[in-house]
């Protein structure tokens, strides 16, 4: 046991068979004329407390654990109002940890502290205890003190981080006043007063992370320019913009867990959140996160985010749209179930979606579907929704189309070119999804591919069935192409649609 408890631990507080052994330096009294400081005396108690320096010049301070005065020790246990203000000279002072509480203006004005260890004896910091220490820039509360006082740091312009404490219940106001280097701050969920002003003219304050149960009381202590992000204090997941999220350190990313506003109508899911001064990438939206969020008629979903979990959105009884970007691979059973979607657009990066993914959504007519996913996912959408099978959107292809409906409402697409001229390849869809319709790609426009010449192979799906004159001209490298048997192409010699060392085979 640390030899600053000798003699004031319980002799039954150990069994007798327990030895016990006795570590740290061992305190010897200091007489007071040897201290040059000042000091008050509790007779009944037998400790002290510093109120005072002798020389105000001083540099550097070493506060002793235990003094004596006229034959007798005193335990050091608080430093008291005032005792060091405005000993401008002051650069470096110890304080023992038999000190409990640190007094009203004890070093204000000592603008020569760069840092300062508050030991883990202290409970109490005063008001005004450290205020118009200019020079200080980093400060160690601490996981002993329970109340910062008013105006405690205040006007200590070059204090750049704080960190406050699990142990801290109060914030004064005005506490950190016109700390103007302060950027961000994390206050723990076991605060539960923070006073006006609190932070007032901090700034360069941006954010402060703050428990959600302090919402509607502490606004007025943050700066108009500093964000406050809220956080579940249960939990610690932040709530942004009304979301809670949850943190991976290892792959730095977030999940969006929860929705804590139900009467908001419109979420904007962010790609990136900050937290703790890091930046977490949105992967996720959690099972349940917008369950029942009857409000809720629109979201934007980054295309960061590459799972949709169970029930994330179901029974959002506002919801009637929804784009879900290409970066999306799994959809969770009962994602949307009872919402009144009426078409949805799955994208070709999805490669599960989840038992009755869409039950119940009575509402929804069209389903776009990969065609990857043929087979595979029928059981995910309601008896009354067309599923409509494509192979690429139109704007994922790296193709340009032209767009053709017939008198018989059929829909046909020709390629009419390529965006990227220095392709070596090209895959060619059965279907492509464009403006809410399937069209079936069956024609190869003339110069479609003109001056591919990194071009060297190709492969034509059976869908095509014309591929008209000079498609290919230009494509100096083309050698091979594997064109369907029922396919025409042209073989005139003045436009043919391939050039005359291609290979053309049949399938």
């Amino acid at each position: 046991m640390p030899l600053s408890l000798k003699g004031k631990v319980p002799s039954n507080a150990f069994p007798s068979t327990c030895v016990i052994e006795w570590y740290g330096k061992e305190e010897t009294a200091i007489p007071v004329d040897q201290t040059g400081l000042k000091f008050t005396y509790d007779y009944r108690n037998m400790t002290a407390s510093v109120t005072g320096v002798y020389n105000k010049e001083v540099t550097s301070v070493e506060i002793p654990y235990k003094v004596s005065y006229v034959n007798k020790e005193y335990d050091v246990t608080s430093i008291g109002a005032s005792a060091f203000v405005n000993c401008t000279s002051l650069t470096s002072i110890n304080i023992p940890n038999s000190v409990t509480s640190i007094g009203e203006a004890a070093f204000s004005g000592c603008a020569a502290i760069t840092s300062i260890e508050i030991p883990e004896s202290v409970t109490t910091i005063g008001m005004t205890a450290f205020m118009n220490c200019t020079s200080l820039t980093s400060i160690n509360i601490p996981n002993s003190v329970t109340t910062i006082g008013a105006n405690a740091f205040s006007g200590c312009t070059n204090l750049t981080s704080i960190e406050i404490p699990s142990s801290v219940t109060t914030i004064g106001a005005n506490a950190f006043w016109s700390c103007e280097s302060l950027t961000s701050i994390n206050i723990p969920n076991s605060v539960t007063t923070i006073g006006d002003d609190a932070f007032k003219d901090c700034d360069k304050l941006k954010t402060a992370r703050v428990p959600s149960s302090l919402k509607g009381m502490v606004e007025s202590a943050f700066p108009s320019t500093c964000e406050i992000v809220w956080y579940d204090p249960l939990t610690g997941e932040t709530l942004e913009k009304g979301l809670i999220f949850k943190y991976n350190a290892t792959t730095m990313t977030a999940s969006v867990t929860g929705f804590e506003n139900k009467t908001v109508t419109e979420v904007i899911i962010p790609s990136v959140v900050l937290y703790g001064g890091k930046e977490y990438v949105v992967t996720s939206i959690g099972e349940s996160a917008f369950l029942s969020s009857n409000n809720l008629t629109s979201i934007v979903i980054p295309n960061t985010v590459t799972s949709i979990g169970n029930t994330a959105f179901s029974m959002c009884a506002g919801l009637t749209s929804i784009e879900i970007p290409n970066s999306v691979t799994t959809i969770g059973m009962g994602a949307f179930t009872l919402s009144p979607l009426t078409s949805i657009v799955i994208p070709e990066s999805v490669t599960t979606i989840g038992e009755n993914a869409f039950l119940g959504c009575l509402k929804l007519e069209t389903a776009f579907v990969p065609s990857s996913l043929e087979g595979k996912v029928e059981s995910a959408f309601p008896s009354n929704c067309e599923i409509k099978w494509y192979d690429a959107s139109a704007d994922q292809t790296g193709l340009e189309f032209c767009w053709y409906v017939d008198s018989y409402d059929f829909a046909f697409a020709y390629v009419c070119g390529v965006e990227n001229k220095e392709v070596d390849s090209v895959t060619i869809p059965y279907k492509v999804l464009y403006n809410g319709r399937v069209y079936l790609v069956t024609t190869i426009a003339s110069y479609a591919y003109s001056g591919c010449q990194n071009l060297t192979s190709i492969e034509i799906p059976k869908t095509i069935t014309h591929i008209l004159g000079n498609a290919f001209t230009g494509c100096a490298n083309l050698r091979s192409a594997y064109v369907p048997k029922g396919c025409i192409i042209s073989t005139d010699s003045y436009s043919p649609s391939f050039p005359s060392r291609c290979v053309i085979q049949r399938y």
